[in-house]
């Protein structure tokens, strides 16, 4: 099977504006709870591709909402020269053994209460950071499950 390539189509996106958009849509997508915190004002506009980010974001909130148990938790900050979403659940979290082979397209955790998927999104997450020159990461969460960062750098 041949493989869609992603294309930048980069252009001046206002981060509270898709940070709010973006939590009004996925408050009715998720089955969770949802907790949005955004610490970037209004005056922060940034060079992307707004449909490969909102994608991007997507992936990690309804995977969280997947795997969660009941909360999701989304904050958006400004670090440096770089934009950093994260997004945690309070679900039973990855095995550290299986934490590097999550972004590789078709991986599954073997898991007895498996959910239904392809193993693709996190692969489009890896793919899209690494388009904008960033990274996706995952780490152990506060909330007992995963909690990804995906780095965007600031492009003006």
């Amino acid at each position: 099977m041949e493989r869609a390539e992603l294309n930048l189509q980069l252009e001046e996106v206002n981060i509270a504006d898709l940070s709010q958009y973006l939590q009004e849509k996925l408050l009715i997508e998720c089955k969770a709870s949802l907790q949005w915190n955004n610490h970037i004002g209004h005056d922060i506009s940034v060079l992307l591709d707004k449909s490969l980010t909102e994608r991007a974001i997507t992936n990690l909130v309804k995977n969280a909402d997947k795997y969660g148990e009941s909360e999701v938790y989304v904050c958006i900050v400004k670090i440096v020269d770089s934009i950093v979403v994260s997004v945690e659940d309070d679900g039973k979290g990855i095995p550290p053994q299986q934490q590097a082979n999550i972004f590789e397209p078709f991986y599954q955790i073997n898991d007895s209460n498996q959910k239904v998927g392809f193993g693709l999104g996190l692969a489009i997450v890896k793919e899209i950071a690494q388009l904008h020159g960033g990274s996706v990461v995952v780490s152990d969460s506060k909330y007992g499950g995963a909690k990804f960062n995906l780095t965007l750098p600031i492009k003006h």
